[in-house]
């Protein structure tokens, strides 16, 4: 991993990201909006890249009630643990 790759790559930014994400609206206004340009629909498979600690993985679910398959991928291993710790039903996964 890169030095970049390793300072993003930390709790402490994952933290930080995840309390911006969730206190900025547009993360979620935007979220929201790419959800439903893809036309999400329940039985689904899809894909979540650079998922970081969960934004639009949670716009998908609340789309269509959970019943959706999820693959959640980011390179930073923190965004990724952050994200496990909020969506514990099994129909996320995380890469």
């Amino acid at each position: 991993m890169s030095k970049n790759k390793d300072i993003w790559n930390t709790r402490e930014n994952a933290e930080a990201y995840d309390e911006y994400a969730l206190n900025f609206l547009m993360y979620k206004d935007t979220s929201r909006d790419l959800v439903a340009l893809a036309n999400i629909q329940e039985g689904m498979v899809v894909i979540d890249l650079a998922a970081g600690t969960g934004v639009t993985t949670q716009a998908i679910i609340e789309k269509v009630a959970g019943n959706v398959s999820i693959i959640a991928v980011d390179q930073a291993e923190e965004m990724l643990n952050m994200a496990k710790e909020k969506f514990t039903d099994g129909n996320v996964e995380f890469v």
